[in-house]
């Protein structure tokens, strides 16, 4: 006769920080459109590094310019970054995009677009749900 165990279901065990804040990682991916040439980039991120890095290491990035989360743009800013990119093509995110497509001079303007996926998906969804109910 054989003799089967059964297995028991392990538990989940969802990373916390040292203050008990519960903790899930995500993977950044970037859009890649052809560009020719070089290109000046900007964004309005928390932390703009992963952006210009990107930028740096899949175009012939000449400059960058860094703002705040959540920044509005103005006319006078658009015309200052398409100065200061010298004729190379001027890049964003596709959020700061959305934020500047309106203003004149936007129209040569190239973004990409951002997408995070989670890391751990089923034990995110299971927590999510436990925090619902």
């Amino acid at each position: 006769m054989a003799n089967f165990m059964r297995k028991t279901p392990k538990k989940q065990v969802i990373p916390k920080t040292k203050s008990g804040k519960v903790v899930f990682h995500s993977k950044i991916y970037y859009q890649k459109p052809e560009i020719e040439g070089s290109v000046y980039g900007f964004s309005g991120l928390a932390n703009n590094t992963p952006f210009e890095k990107y930028l740096a290491n899949s175009y012939k990035l000449i400059g960058f310019k860094g703002f705040s989360d959540h920044h509005s743009f103005t006319q006078n800013e658009l015309g200052n970054l398409i100065k200061a990119a010298k004729g190379a093509t001027l890049v964003c995110t596709e959020k700061d995009w959305i934020k500047i497509k309106d203003l004149s001079g936007s129209e040569n303007l190239r973004h990409i677009t951002i997408t995070n996926k989670i890391e751990g998906k089923q034990d995110f969804l299971t927590w999510i749900k436990q925090e619902l109910s």
